[in-house]
This record gives C-alpha cells, structure tokens and sequence, in this order.
C-alpha cells in the first residue's frame, strides 16, 4: 500500500511539471476553455457578422488554450495562422503606468496590450484586452514589433518570446494571467 501510495506522488509530480521549466501553479482555471479546433477560433475571430463579444472570445480561446508563455513567433503563427482580426485591433507599448498592470515589467523584456475589435466600429477603447510581455527591449516602434510578433515576423531582433499575457475581461473585472508558472485568475478587489 505505501509504495502505491509513493507512485502516486511521484506521478503527480510529473503530471504538474511545467515543459518551460518549474512547476505550474493554478491558482485559477480559465473560463475560455474550449474543444474548438484552431481553425473554428480562427475563422470566428474573423467573422465579421459575428458579435464583437463572440469574436473576443475566440481571440481569448486561441490564447488560453493554444498559446503557451515561452513560444516564438514561429510557434505563434502555428495557433494565430489568420491574424486580419488584429487589423480592427490596436497594439500599443506600456509606457506609463496608470493603476495595476497584470505583466511584470523588467528592463529587458517590453510590456505591450492589445485593445481588441475596436476600429470601425464605435472608436472606443474595447472592453477586451490583452496585456503581453516579450523578450527583449524594443524601441520606440513598440506598436509595429509587438503586432510582428503575432504576424509571425522571424526578423524581429532577438527572436523574442511571449514571456507571460493576461487576458481581461469586460464582464465582472476578471483577469487571467498565463506565466510559465502557471495561470492565476484575480477577480474584483484582488488587484
């Protein structure tokens, strides 16, 4: 009985171990869990017929479930292979900040966010978005290098990596951040 037991442990180890290293800690599930296959996301996220509240979702979808913190441009490119929904997008550097941010901002590595589905439509800030840290410094065309790396631009310098992103919704404040240690959801009041 103790060595089943010790199997045990040991197997759920490994079931927790993270493939970038240091183990996982959930502190939180993401709600945009989905059986969806990359190219139903894709295609929704596109549809322009759709409800920008549906398409924001499948943008989300495609993060919380296919993108992992550590990936290339090249690995990004695998999930976002239809990237024309950032074209109604905005991608802008964190230069200021204003209240709390759910990226760690380092020296070496650049704060972007993605305000999504926004242009065309009522020209307000999208109540979805995305906040997301590469590797590597970039420079004051933060904007360009940051929807490069979604493009999948393999010459952007250093071959940055997405080191974590949170997703941010409208509905009830709620925020899920993806690092490589794992996903934490903050809601309301813990941020």
């Amino acid at each position: 009985m103790r060595l089943w037991s010790v199997i045990g442990f040991f197997l759920m180890l490994v079931a927790c171990s993270s493939p970038y290293g240091g183990s996982i800690t959930v502190r939180g599930r993401s709600i945009m869990s989905s059986n969806r296959t990359i190219a139903e996301l894709n295609a929704l996220a596109n549809e322009k017929k759709a409800s920008r509240a549906d398409r924001a979702r499948a943008v989300f979808s495609l993060f919380a479930n296919y993108i992992r913190p550590g990936d290339s441009a090249v690995e990004i490119r695998r999930v976002l292979v239809d990237t024309r929904w950032l074209q109604e997008s905005t991608v802008e550097g964190v230069y200021d900040i204003a209240g709390w941010v759910p990226a760690d901002f380092t020296a070496d590595d650049t704060v972007f966010s993605i305000h999504l589905l926004h242009v065309g439509t009522d020209k307000e800030r999208s109540p979805w978005f995305i906040y997301f840290r590469l590797s590597g410094r970039h420079s004051y065309e933060r904007e360009r290098d940051g929807l490069r790396f979604f493009q999948s631009d393999t010459t952007l310098p250093g071959n940055p990596k997405i080191i974590e992103f949170a997703l941010c919704f409208p509905e009830g404040g709620r925020v899920e951040r993806f690092t490589m240690k794992g996903v934490h959801v903050y809601m309301p009041g813990e941020y």
